[in-house]
């Protein structure tokens, strides 16, 4: 017995490479999910974070800056409510507004308005300076916002002797009844506004500015870009607030120019915003750190799933080698051959396993001619069962056109007595015109006509009622074509409807007029439609009471499962429920010995399952039974 040892192999370095890279790969991919997981969440509350805060600088400085226009006006709003204005001397009204324009240095000029909207009196800190800002429109957008009880407040302009940035604000003068008198209104110098935003502090590297509903630049750093009215709208940031959209703190390009995170927020009144940025180094500063180490941790595992990946390759491949120079060894013919795999686990298990195959591998007595022979064997069974099954067949059909056949004698006797009226017509017409002929009575040319007309007919009769003796008779070679059921329903009837009628049996017919054609084979559903109503006559005559005979066949589309459908109907004796299921078994019969072989129903189920159809029994004793037949008009497709 020869043990087997470690040989070198370069096919199984491949695997020893697969596993080592196979294991690398998945350590990567989960330490990469993990990292990612860790950096994206990482990245989210440090994302929430940095909103946050932007979000409330964004909001102090929006509360610094509307704390100045608001300060302003208020001033306005109590020196209007400190008396009645309006209605004093404009020397009083003059002073009045002298030490209110002394009182603060950010009002450059003061005015008081009537009722009319007409210039009372007014005080500049700018000699020979008009006041051209109250143009008519402007004093009609003052009075409709006074007039809703709001503190007017204008565009931000640039002034062309100073350059610098005002504002028109107003409120209204009223009496102590509420009642409107006139309007207050005041050009607010909004330099004092550039100190403000300049000692906002955002981060250590941010800025902060404000624009207005327009976009353009009110207050920044730089006053030479404000003086310029330059307009922001380029800007995410100020284009999300002129839009009214929400502050999302994105990453775009700041004012100058360089990425930032953004925010702003919004001036109650005016309708203004002040945005501040932050520098996205700064911004996520710790999102960067945490990246960097993650990289390292990263490649520090990389190198240690490789070390590790290389000695667990050599552990996997070690034994599968021994078993490969085995398998080799056992295939030149050396059934001696023993592994010696001393590991407990399922190589070792394979190991034993494949020693064991080895010993009854010689055993075994199963060579290759014996199993030859037994594919021999199933291939002769195989063609006599499929012989068999061909004789089936043939059997069935001989079976149906016994059937038929029997049928066909029982309609001998009615189609004979149907063709013997036409026939007994066409003799004595002929009679007629031969006696006419012979002169025994005068004959006229439309008399002759009227005769041949009768004999015709009758004649045509005789001959339908032949060809669809004939047409029941033959049989079926199983070819499928387009049928349509109402058209197999009326053969039948024409067959056998006499016989019913002698027998006080009425037929009725209710035919749907847009049944759709199915695929299926005409003499085998004459079958069916026959056996049936057969059965339906047999029943009517074995009823105890004699009242009048009932047969009703109704054809309809059941266009919800796309399905041709006949219903027949009969008023006869009924069958018991205790052996309806079994009225389609081959040989079952409720008549008595020498009515019937029980083969009726049975060829009738065998031929609806050939048209991959379905037919069903309702039946109660003494009131009758309907049979359902339903065939899928899909088969035409």
């Amino acid at each position: 017995m020869s043990n087997i040892i470690l040989k070198k192999s370069g096919r199984f370095n491949e695997l020893k490479f697969t596993l080592i890279v196979s294991f690398l790969v998945l350590s990567m991919f989960i330490l990469l999910v993990a990292g990612s997981l860790e950096l994206y969440f990482n990245f989210r509350s440090q994302q929430e974070a940095i909103t946050s805060r932007q979000q409330f600088i964004a909001h102090e400085a929006a509360n610094t800056v509307g704390a100045f226009i608001k300060g302003k006006s208020m001033v306005l709003e109590t020196t209007a409510r400190l008396g009645d204005i309006v209605s004093i001397g404009i020397k009083e009204q003059t002073l009045f507004l002298e030490r209110l324009i002394g009182f603060d240095p950010a009002f450059r000029f003061l005015c008081l308005l009537n009722i009319r909207k007409e210039e009372v009196s007014r005080v500049s800190r700018l000699s020979n300076t008009r006041f051209r800002i109250l143009s008519a429109e402007v004093k009609d957008d003052i009075f409709y916002q006074v007039n809703q009880g709001n503190t007017y407040s204008g565009a931000v302009y640039i002034d062309e002797i100073t350059n610098e940035p005002m504002i028109i604000v107003a409120v209204a003068v009223r009496d102590v009844f509420g009642d409107l008198k006139g309007v207050l209104a005041a050009e607010l110098n909004l330099k004092f506004m550039w100190n403000l935003v300049g000692n906002i502090k955002v981060g250590n590297n941010g800025l902060s500015y404000v624009v207005d509903s327009q976009g353009s630049l009110i207050a920044f750093g730089d006053i030479s870009r404000v003086l310029k009215g330059e307009n922001l709208l380029g800007l995410l940031g100020v284009r999300e607030f002129v839009e009214g959209k929400e502050c999302r703190s994105p990453i775009t390009k700041g004012i100058l120019g360089t990425y930032v995170v953004s925010s702003f927020a919004r001036l109650e009144n005016p309708n203004w915003a002040v945005i501040v940025e932050l520098p996205i180094s700064e911004a996520y500063q710790s999102v960067i750190q945490t990246i960097i180490v993650a990289l390292l941790v990263l490649i520090l595992s990389f190198i240690l799933a490789f070390v590790f990946g290389i000695y667990l390759s050599n552990k996997i491949t070690k034994p599968i080698v021994i078993l490969r120079n085995a398998a080799i060894e056992i295939g030149k013919g050396r059934l001696d051959t023993k592994i010696e795999v001393n590991v407990h686990n399922e190589i070792g298990e394979l190991a034993a396993a494949f020693n064991t195959m080895v010993e009854e591998l010689k055993s075994t007595t199963t060579s290759i001619d014996s199993l030859n022979t037994e594919i021999q064997d199933r291939k002769k069974i195989e063609t006599e069962l499929k012989s068999a099954y061909g004789q089936l067949q043939a059997a069935q059909a001989q079976l149906v056109q016994s059937s038929k056949m029997a049928s066909v004698g029982l309609l001998a006797g009615g189609v004979a007595h149907e063709i013997n009226n036409p026939l007994t017509g066409v003799l004595n017409n002929v009679q007629l015109m031969k006696m006419m002929a012979e002169g025994e009575k005068g004959i006229t040319y439309d008399e002759i006509k009227e005769l041949l007309v009768v004999v015709e007919e009758s004649a045509l009769r005789c001959k339908k009622i032949t060809q669809s003796l004939l047409d029941f008779s033959h049989a079926s070679r199983g070819n499928f074509k387009p049928v349509l059921l109402n058209e197999v329903i009326d053969k039948v009837i024409g067959l056998i409807g006499h016989e019913l009628t002698l027998q006080n049996i009425t037929i009725c017919k209710v035919l749907d007029p847009n049944l759709p054609p199915i695929l299926g084979d005409s003499q085998l559903l004459q079958q069916v439609i026959f056996d049936i109503v057969s059965n339906a006559r047999w029943a009517i005559k074995n009823k105890e009471s004699k009242e009048q005979g009932l047969i009703t066949i109704k054809s309809e589309y059941d266009k919800a499962q796309n399905k041709a459908c006949v219903f027949i109907s009969d008023n006869g004796v009924g069958i018991s429920k205790d052996i309806q299921a079994r009225i389609f078994e081959p040989f079952f019969t409720t008549k008595i010995v020498g009515e019937g072989t029980g083969l009726g129903l049975s060829i009738v189920y065998n031929i609806i399952q050939v048209h991959k159809g379905t037919i069903e029994l309702e039946s109660e004793i003494d009131k009758g039974s309907t049979f359902k037949i339903c065939i899928s008009v899909g088969n035409m497709v």
